[in-house]
């Protein structure tokens, strides 16, 4: 009764609503109470079957906080990179001078008139 005559809100931390029935029992105590979720702890079936009994009983939710959330998790980031290459490669290839004419084609009679030629 004191510290509702002397602030506006005051804060209780209670115990987890999932784990028993302390956090109900300090709800009817206080105006309201808000729910605590961590999404990767926290199923969402149980967090309704939690809200439903805290109304049940005559709780009043203010609301959720969901906590331990990373940025990461959220598609929110900032990120800088630098990088350094070097590439090194050898080919050969046969080309018009080795029997394929200007199509592409392989030509055998090309091809030998440039054999005898090289020999």
């Amino acid at each position: 009764d004191w510290a509702d005559g002397e602030y506006d809100q005051v804060i209780v931390d209670a115990p987890p609503v999932l784990a028993g029935t302390d956090a109900a029992a300090v709800g009817r105590l206080c105006d309201g109470l808000m729910l605590v979720v961590r999404p990767e702890k926290n199923r969402r079936r149980v967090l309704i079957k939690a809200v439903e009994t805290l109304r049940m009983l005559g709780v009043t939710l203010f609301g959720t906080i969901v906590n331990a959330v990373g940025l990461e998790e959220m598609g929110y980031g900032y990120g800088y990179g630098y990088g350094y290459g070097y590439g090194y490669g050898y080919g050969y290839g046969y080309g018009d001078e080795y029997g394929l004419d200007d199509d592409g084609e392989y030509d055998d009679e090309e091809e030998e008139e440039n054999y005898m030629r090289a020999a």
